[in-house]
């Protein structure tokens, strides 16, 4: 929430996101939580044209695992 100066009114802010960008946070986080929780690298850095990552192998199927899962369920709720 925040107040308009103009009218000294208290407005609401809307922020709207689509699924998959919402999927994809939440997998990043959830695999990156996992990894460094048991101190494992799970990623390879890319730097050749800009600072870029890549999932190792494992990380990656985490990573689709992960992303289905959150995809699946932000879904089922939209349509509720």
């Amino acid at each position: 929430m925040w107040r308009d100066l103009r009218t000294n009114k208290t407005r609401k802010m809307i922020v709207t996101i689509d699924a998959d960008t919402l999927a994809i946070a939440l997998a990043h986080n959830k695999v990156e939580k996992k990894y460094e929780d048991l101190k494992i690298e799970y990623t390879i850095n890319n730097y050749e044209e800009f600072r870029s990552f890549k999932y190792t192998k494992d990380a990656q199927k985490d990573f689709d695992k992960y992303y289905k899962y959150f995809y699946n369920i932000i879904i089922e709720n939209q349509k509720k």
